[in-house]
């Protein structure tokens, strides 16, 4: 069904769409989106420490793991046990 005073109809140049017909159509909310999530895991990628020594030489990540141990220590999902006699 085409509709005469509509800019989007089923008859559409096909020369007029750009890029795979397979691929599902954006919008630019959807591709603004998807640009967002690709700037913040650069963020992220470039920003957290690799292990955790790496994670001690700055105060943001250890008051990070502290919360974290305060969390569990408060919904009680963990318990601390002696450690073994042969580990390090």
């Amino acid at each position: 069904m085409t509709y005469p005073n509509s800019k989007w109809t089923k008859d559409h140049p096909l020369n007029h769409i750009i890029g795979p017909l397979s691929r599902p159509v954006s919008t630019r909310l959807q591709l603004q989106e998807q640009a967002l999530f690709c700037y913040y895991d650069a963020f992220l990628t470039s920003v957290e420490p690799k292990t955790y020594k790496e994670a001690l030489t700055q105060a943001c990540w250890i008051e990070a793991m502290q919360e974290e141990i305060r969390e569990f220590e408060r919904l009680e999902v963990w318990e601390l046990v002696p450690r073994p006699d042969k580990v390090m």
